[in-house]
């Protein structure tokens, strides 16, 4: 009998249905157990508890030593209790000494019996052991018509869990326990002894021991990740985890970097991190010879994952065949209705596998997968061909799913062949179709009614693939090549592509392998994954140029997979996988859903720190919080290509998400990795919004992780404390690039687009390549952001080298507005570009419609005359930009006079004909400069004439200066403006404006009631209405108020009258900064204001806060010679090796156009330029650029020692007095963190 235990219940209840509820109930409690052979000792010996857990209460833990005796025998005991209610679960613990089997437990009351199955391992020795288990009960009518039917006396005779293995899963929840010891962990492997609790919302878990790991023979080895199942009734919510252990080391040092627990059937999963080096006393406590600690659950890293099911997998090893036994490992993949499941090991443990799939057996597995549905429709099962006896004769494999208490399906897949690589057809993998369905019913008796379903007979097909290695040098591998088809139907799965039916030697250079792949039908065929492994004696690098798929059932259609690339450790990009499409397959390749409402574009840079160790391989993610409350959720910043944050790089991230308003007012960026060489230190991170015109920059100089820093794996950064520019907003354009379908039109090159249109000309737009953009026969699809040009006229695209290949065929690209609802615009090119030949490296695509060209190709003739000055001729190479109301010409090299052989001498006027130039408009300027070569480089111009061949109509553009680095102000570019042409002269009588101000609301102030602050715009002779914004109520601190509004163009805002009418007497704002944004004229000024308002020395009245450009800017425009003085300051930094010998250009922009590219050539600090920690002065004349927002700056990697470290770039109008600061703070290196050599920076006004 168990020990005494005595319930107590209080004499005063009135209600005769507690009164009921109380009374005590007395159980006949019976154990069975199961002989163990590798037990040894008395189960006397064993401390035994057992707690009955009912509707109302539980029995509480109860000892019942001595009652369980011997190994193969049943006790019988007595179990008072009060008020237990209907008895739902119980749990048995004992403290071990001795390893035992649990049958099952049976309690039986006077009026019922209830039954508990089993086959519980009492024991830390084996796999699925443990000193406590979880009982749910079972119609005892299953079991005893099982027993009937096999002749079998007792229960213990019978393996319940090969019989009733899904059905005593039901009403638990299994818990998948993962470890990551640490890399410095000296809790020692096979010695350690390591426990824990579940603490959960519900209830706290019994003690589970984490012994035998799942992959490992051996747990806990230092750096190793091992998992192991418990299983327990439900916890609920995890909130901590209680962690027990000890070794012969006599560290306290917590072992694990992470734990993680999933409870697939409940779809959550909760993480758990360690510091190794952390061992404050504090947080460990002493029990029983183990230390001890507590850890809450880091919610930020608490998922919903995917719900799973468990499958009862029988794999049946034929008995007929000779050798049929196999010690490879093998692994089942299910394919359902909804899905397919991931590949599974069915016994990942090697040391477990032996006599698991003899000949003759039948090996029964209970596993957890995914839900792959309703209806299962194939399987894959295979093995890797390890081991001595790895050919394997596979009779059949059944799966049972169970529908519900009583209920289950039954599929049995005939399979009847070997996997082998020296038998049958060689393969060592099957996919198999159902060829029965059975539906299994119990009734309550325990008789079962066996129906067996229709089953459409499924025949595999045989796939024919032709491998093509190409002819290049050291085409061909030894590496074992992997290959998985997709269709719209299903997929085959990875394939080792190990016979080929034309060659001994495959894969072999300029040969061609066949293969043959059965499977199921596929249906069309889409895409293709390949890959190889990078082993092989001769050498692993290969040159893959295209696969071939035909379908044995229609063998005149075959499915071509271009390649015509490396798949190399050593070559092209480095990659040894490939993602395929099919010829002429345009499918879901849309990157971004753009049909989704209210999402808009945000480019995302991270800078991650410069020292080893500051990078990270975690998964990083970022959220956007805007000024009014709205969220975008937590986003990956995930690269296509990349899988990590080097040290000194900066990683840009275009991400379509929903919008968060008209500000953004903060981010969180984090990322999951709890291991320690997984913190990270970032810099700083950039986010630019491009259709609110705004560009956020937060410094940041921290630590996101589990051990350094702050222990945090999540920072929130406020945009109040970092910097913020503005800009004119850039609208949204779809364009869809298709890449020729011709040999090697794919491309490595960086592409530059750049967009004309009717009101305007874009910046030029860098397309991401990514990984599977710009390759053969390919369309892709995205997004840019640019100015509102109105109708596009035409496209420039230009190509650079970047990596392996060097040319692209572009077929077409098409373009619209995102809300448009207009067909695309389309732009035809049918031709290569060559990053490597100049006269390929950009073409200019003008606009379709219906068939006809929007911009006619008239032709330009340029006449070049060179001024009657001594030494006023050049040697030098001349290139020319033609600026028309349409846009510009692009850079056009002035090679052949058609009036002098040799050109540009002293007073010759040399002709250069351009027939096939599409339409410029008017002309308004050009840009003319030469590349400074030549013994006599220095050139006197006179002017230029450039005619339109159709229209005859001729644009004079007057110079009479040097082109020289040593003559006049030592510059060899020229802006000229054509005759009766005044830049800034415009048609449009208003003007829409955009006013950003930053205020703050002093701490001193009592609480802030709000009011109305006012703003009237003035230019030197005008001024706009007084708009009033009205300040809502609200705590102390610093703010930023946005207002859209039309009114007169003012061409030029001189400044501002501002206003403050508080709602409570003697309140005040300080009004720090105010932007103003002329949308029309793309024009942009920043006054620093730093004003009390309302401003007591002015009573109260309007306060004029003037912009520092004044009237020095509204003289003077329009006329050739008065271009603007620009000095360009370069900042190297401060760390070893920073400088650089290559050649520098930079480009800058602003909101009334570009300067073009020039050269850091000549500067005025130092002869040695760019050197650490040296600061290089250049002076430039530009036309008007108005405000500076972007520059773009680049070496050509050229010299010996190319790399440099560029802190900032500063470049002050010297008309203006404006100062703009461009930062970096990063190497542009193509051996130093993201390898670029080009960076483009967004300006910030110095204030």
């Amino acid at each position: 009998m168990a020990k005494p235990v005595v319930e107590l219940v209080p004499e005063n209840i009135k209600s005769r249905s507690s009164k009921k509820e109380r009374q005590e109930i007395c159980y006949d409690v019976t154990i069975e157990t199961s002989a163990d052979p590798a037990a040894k000792g008395k189960l006397s010996d064993n401390r035994f508890s057992l707690n009955i857990f009912g509707s109302k209460s539980d029995t509480g833990f109860r000892e019942v030593t001595g009652q369980i005796r011997d190994p193969g025998k049943t006790a019988t005991f007595l179990f008072d209790t009060v008020g237990l209610g209907t008895p739902e679960y119980a749990i048995i613990t004992t403290e071990l000494s001795v390893n035992w089997l649990l049958s099952n437990l049976s309690l039986k009351s006077a009026r019922k019996e209830i039954f508990f199955p089993a086959d519980a391992q009492f024991s830390t020795k084996y796999l699925g052991g443990q000193i406590n288990h979880s009982l749910m009960p079972m119609n005892k009518n299953l079991v005893s018509k099982l027993l009937q039917d096999l002749k079998l006396k007792s229960i213990s005779e019978l393996s319940l869990r090969n019989n009733f293995g899904l059905e005593m899963i039901l009403g638990k929840v299994v818990y998948r326990i993962r470890t990551c010891t640490g890399s410095k962990s000296n809790i020692e492997g096979s010695e350690a002894e390591v426990y824990l609790f579940l603490q959960g919302n519900y209830l706290r878990s019994q003690k589970f021991i984490l012994s035998e790991s799942k992959f490992h023979s051996t747990s806990f080895r230092a750096g190793q990740l091992d998992e192991f199942d418990l299983e327990s009734v439900d916890l609920g919510e995890v909130e901590t985890i209680t962690v027990g252990w000890r070794s012969k080391s006599s560290s306290r040092s917590f072992p694990f970097d992470k734990i993680e627990v999933t409870a697939g059937q409940i779809g959550r999963q909760w993480t758990f991190g360690g510091n190794p080096d952390d061992s404050n006393d504090e947080q460990y406590v002493q029990k029983g010879g183990f230390n001890e600690k507590t850890m809450d659950c880091l919610r930020q890293f608490t998922k919903v994952v995917e719900k799973t099911r468990f499958y009862e997998i029988k794999v049946k090893t034929s008995d007929k065949v000779r050798g049929g036994s196999t010690d490879a490992n093998v692994f089942i993949q299910l394919y359902g209705d909804a899905k397919k499941s991931q590949v599974l090991e069915l016994v990942p443990r090697s040391d477990l596998r032996k006599d698991e799939f003899k000949e003759g057996k039948e090996a029964q597995f209970i596993r957890e997968l995914e839900n792959v549905g309703d209806t299962l429709q194939k399987i894959r099962i295979g093995h890797d061909n390890s081991g001595l006896g790895a050919g394997w004769h596979l009779a059949w494999v059944q799966i049972r799913v169970l529908l519900g208490e009583y209920d289950s399906l039954l599929y049995h897949f005939e399979c009847n062949r070997w996997l082998a690589r020296d038998e049958d057809d060689k393969a060592t993998e099957r996919e198999l179709h159902p060829t029965s369905v059975h539906s299994l019913k119990h009734d309550a008796l325990g008789n079962l009614t066996k129906t067996e379903q229709t089953v459409q007979k499924q025949k595999l097909k045989k796939y024919t693939v032709h491998v093509y290695t190409g002819s290049v040098t050291g085409a061909g591998t030894d590496a074992n090549v992997f290959l998985t088809l997709y269709g719209d139907k299903s997929d085959t799965g990875e394939r080792a592509l190990k016979h080929s039916d034309t060659n001994i030697n495959k894969f072999e250079q300029n040969d061609h392998d066949v293969f043959t792949i059965e499977a199921a039908d596929l249906g069309e065929l889409y895409k293709c994954f390949i890959r190889h492994d990078n082993k092989g004696v001769a050498g692993a690098a290969w040159f893959l140029d295209k696969i071939e798929v035909v379908d044995s059932s229609d063998e005149s259609y075959k499915t071509v997979f271009y390649c015509e690339r490396w798949l190399s450790k050593k070559d092209d990009d480095n990659k040894i996988e490939r993602t395929l499409f099919a010829q002429g397959y345009h499918g879901c390749l849309l990157e971004d859903d753009l049909s989704v409402p209210n999402h808009t574009s945000y480019v995302v840079k991270v800078t991650t720190g410069s020292e080893k160790g500051m990078d990270t391989d975690a998964n990083a993610h970022i959220a956007f919080f805007g000024s009014d409350g709205k969220s975008t959720g937590q986003l990956a910043l995930r690269h296509a290509t990349k899988m990590q944050f080097k040290p000194s790089s900066t990683e840009e991230f275009h991400i379509w998400a929903p919008s968060v308003g008209k500000a953004l007012r903060r981010i969180d960026i984090g990322h999951d990795g709890l291991l320690q060489h997984q913190d990270w230190f970032v810099r700083s991170v950039e986010v630019d919004i491009p259709q609110i015109g705004k560009n956020y920059i937060f410094k940041m100089e921290d630590w996101i992780g589990s051990s350094k820093g702050k222990g945090k794996m999540e920072k929130t950064l406020l945009a109040s404390d970092g910097e913020t520019a503005h800009y004119k907003p850039r609208k949204p354009y779809i364009v869809t690039v298709q890449t020729g379908d011709e040999y090697q039109a794919g491309t490595d090159c960086k592409i530059e687009m750049t967009f004309f249109g009717k009101k305007g000309t874009s910046e030029p737009i860098i397309i991401p390549k990514n990984e599977a953009r710009f390759e053969r026969g390919r369309k892709d699809t995205f997004v840019v952001n640019i100015a509102d040009i109105d109708q596009l006229l035409k496209i420039r695209v230009s190509v650079s080298k970047m990596g392996f290949r060097t040319k692209w065929f572009l077929f077409k690209i098409e373009s619209k507005a995102l809300e448009s609802q207009d067909k695309p615009t389309c732009f035809n090119c049918q031709s290569w570009l060559d990053s490597a030949s100049i006269d390929k490296r950009s073409v200019t695509l003008v606009a379709e419609k219906d068939g006809k060209k929007l911009l006619a190709n008239p032709g330009y003739e340029i006449s070049v005359t060179t001024s009657d000055v001594r030494g006023a001729g050049t040697d030098a190479n001349v290139s020319i930009v033609l600026f028309g109301v349409f846009g510009d010409s692009g850079e056009l090299e002035l090679k052949q006079s058609s009036t002098h052989k040799n050109k540009f001498e002293r007073k010759h006027t040399d002709v250069f004909s351009f027939p096939h130039l599409e339409d410029l408009g008017d002309l308004q300027k050009i840009r003319i400069w030469h590349d400074d070569k030549g013994p006599g480089s220095a050139w006197h111009l006179k002017e230029v004439q450039v005619k339109n061949e159709s229209t005859s109509k001729t644009f004079k553009f007057v110079c009479n200066k040097w082109l020289s680095r040593s003559d006049e102000d030592k510059q060899v570019s020229r802006e000229l403006f054509a005759e009766g042409f005044k830049p800034g002269q415009h048609s449009e009588h208003s003007a829409t404006y955009r006013v950003s101000i930053v205020l703050r609301v002093p701490q001193t102030s009592p609480t802030f009631a709000g009011g109305v602050f006012s703003l009237k715009l003035k230019s030197y002779n005008r001024e706009s209405k007084e708009y009033r914004i009205n300040l809502d109520a609200n705590s102390t601190g610093k703010r930023e108020v946005e207002h859209d509004f039309e009114d007169v163009n003012l061409r030029n805002v001189s400044g501002v009258l501002v206003n403050f009418e508080p709602i409570s007497r003697g309140q005040i704002v300080e009004c720090e900064q105010i932007h103003v944004s002329n949308l029309t004229e793309k024009d942009t000024i920043l006054i620093q204001a730093n004003k009390k308002l309302p401003d007591p020395e002015s009573e109260n009245e309007p306060v004029y806060l003037r912009h520092q450009r004044d009237e020095k800017t509204s003289g003077g425009r329009g006329a050739m010679a008065n271009q603007i003085d620009y000095e360009i300051k370069v900042f190297t930094g401060k760390k070893w090796g920073a400088g650089t010998d290559s050649n520098v250009f930079v480009t800058l922009f602003g909101s009334k156009g570009n300067s073009g590219k020039h050269k850091l050539a000549d500067s005025k600090d130092h002869m040695n330029k760019f050197e650490t920690s040296q600061v290089d002065t250049f002076d430039f004349k530009f036309a008007d650029l108005g405000h500076l927002q972007k520059l773009h700056i680049e070496h050509d990697n050229s010299g010996q020692g190319p790399g440099w470290y560029l802190d900032r770039v500063e470049v002050t109008d010297k008309v203006r007095e404006e100062t703009t600061v461009f930062p970096c703070e990063n190497w542009l290196d193509k051996s130093k963190g993201d390898k670029q050599i080009f960076r483009e920076l967004l300006g910030r006004q110095q204030k």
